[in-house]
């Protein structure tokens, strides 16, 4: 197993050998002579192929059970990839323009051009005009 990504080409390759197997399901069955296991498509209606002679163990099982789980798993890395396009259109962009003034500002913060706006209004209302007005003013000047 690795954390390396697939690629799409070995998923494609995948894909095409999933695509050209003999139809499924695959049965594993102890052949007469103990020391070998059949391996056989079919059983869906259809009748049994001999695919092989394996040795007993969990690598009959594991080649029989792969015919049903590869195809399974296959339809599973197609859902999850359409979920997670579903997500992903979901999630906001990091910055947004705001709605009021036009200006860019981070997602989920308020718009600090907006906010300015609210504080200058407020100490303009509050009669503090003439301190906006004239910049040599120190603030203790300030009504």
């Amino acid at each position: 197993m690795t954390d390396t990504p697939m690629t799409p080409a070995r998923e494609q390759e995948i894909r095409s050998m999933e695509r050209a197997a003999t139809r499924g399901p695959w049965t594993s069955v102890e052949a007469t002579d103990a020391d070998v296991h059949r391996l056989l498509a079919g059983g869906d209606g259809t009748p049994f192929k001999l695919l092989g002679r394996i040795t007993p163990g969990g690598d009959a099982e594991f080649i029989a059970g792969s015919r049903q789980a590869v195809p399974e798993l296959l339809a599973e890395v197609d859902r999850l990839r359409a979920r997670l396009a579903e997500v992903e259109a979901l999630k906001p962009a990091r910055f947004q323009d705001c709605q009021v003034c036009g200006t860019g500002h981070e997602y989920g913060q308020p718009c600090s051009t907006c906010e300015f706006n609210k504080q200058m209004d407020a100490a303009r209302s509050a009669g503090h005009n003439q301190c906006f007005l004239a910049a040599d003013k120190s603030e203790e000047k300030c009504p």
